[in-house]
């Protein structure tokens, strides 16, 4: 009988298995030399809970921790219902980005499968992803949007 306690305390402590985690953290950060500010609409309202007031070097925007070592939420998903988002620089400038489900009439706006839109728009686009750390059960991950000098000067075409 002793024998078989200490077989099934030996099968349970070889059956438990660490599970898999993922963090991630998302960042808006300004390079230009200008003031940066987004406001973000939905039917053609501002969403105050996403609008930006002022980007200094790197904003954290969102984080999101988690049970599983496969793609983490991050601020796109918070994003993706938005039609549209204005980034203003020094409080006079405007770039309108378009979402992936607006299709508008502004030939200025930059379009979501444009590199430098905000919602993503390009897999080669503004959003850089990096794997910040990685063990065999844990992944952290960095999602980052960088406003350029570029993005200022084309704001201002």
């Amino acid at each position: 009988m002793k024998n078989f306690i200490v077989i099934i305390v030996l099968l349970i402590l070889v059956s438990c298995r660490k599970e898999s985690s993922y963090s991630t953290t998302n960042f808006i950060c300004n390079e230009a030399n200008h003031l940066v500010k987004i406001i973000y609409y939905k039917d053609g309202l501002v969403k105050s809970d996403l609008t930006i007031g002022s980007i200094g070097s790197c904003n954290l925007v969102y984080t999101s921790n988690g049970f599983g070592k496969g793609n983490a939420s991050n601020y796109l998903n918070s994003t993706i219902d938005m039609d549209s988002a204005i980034v203003i620089f020094d409080n006079n400038i405007k770039a309108i980005h378009y979402s992936y489900n607006k299709i508008g009439s502004n030939p200025k706006a930059i379009i979501f499968g444009n590199s430098r839109n905000i919602f993503g728009g390009s897999s080669s686009g503004g959003w850089v992803n990096r794997i910040v750390s990685e063990t065999k059960h844990h992944i952290e991950t960095e999602l980052k949007y960088t406003f350029i000098e570029q993005d200022f000067v084309e704001a201002k075409k």
